[in-house]
């Protein structure tokens, strides 16, 4: 394999065949089948999405009956309970530290939890359907949603009250939430409330 560094290669290679032992020594430990535990009759595999093997350490049970019931589009990804408490947890404390007038960076969340950037997005993406700057965006409009739509404030008033540097840029970030500008939605919210009233 050109262009690849041996030494990642190998290091790559370990770690798959150790998640492979790992998950077959959790299989053996916790079988309720003798088959299973005490003639160790199983295989682990780790398999890419065009179904070839990734290890060679062992043999598993092939993955094709598997794909050709259920297509690899319709799979879902997964998240683990403590991944799903930590976005949890995180897009929580992430509204209460816009709520006081700071904008953190991805960077500076993964820097304050230790997780990678990436991983972050990746988890936020499959719970939330958004990435991280599309949370933190829809996070920061929310509080506004009630103000737009009862209020009489000029918008400007409603975005450097949460803490917006131009107005423009409270108009861009409630667009991309809600599809509307903030003007268009407060529009919308009198015309379907008259319309709600004549109907009364």
């Amino acid at each position: 394999m050109s262009g690849v560094d041996p030494v990642l290669l190998e290091i790559v290679q370990g770690s798959l065949a150790a998640i492979e032992l790992e998950v077959e020594t959790a299989i053996g430990r916790t079988a309720r089948s003798p088959m299973i535990r005490d003639a160790h009759d199983f295989r682990a595999g780790i398999h890419d999405r065009r179904l070839r093997k990734l290890t060679g350490r062992s043999y598993s049970a092939l993955v094709h009956p598997v794909v050709r019931d259920h297509r690899i589009e319709t799979m879902r990804p997964y998240c683990t309970p403590e991944e799903t408490a930590f976005a949890t947890d995180l897009l929580g404390n992430l509204a209460r530290v816009l709520s006081e007038g700071m904008l953190p960076t991805l960077d500076d969340v993964a820097h304050e939890t230790a997780v990678p950037a990436e991983h972050i997005n990746h988890i936020l993406k499959i719970l939330a359907h958004s990435s991280f700057l599309e949370c933190r965006r829809a996070l920061r409009v929310r509080p506004t949603v009630s103000e737009v739509a009862f209020s009489h404030e000029q918008m400007a008033q409603i975005a450097y009250r949460h803490r917006y540097q131009w107005p423009g840029q409270f108009d861009r970030d409630f667009k991309a939430t809600l599809l509307l500008t903030p003007n268009e939605f407060r529009r919308l919210f009198f015309a379907r409330a008259f319309v709600a009233r004549d109907r009364s």
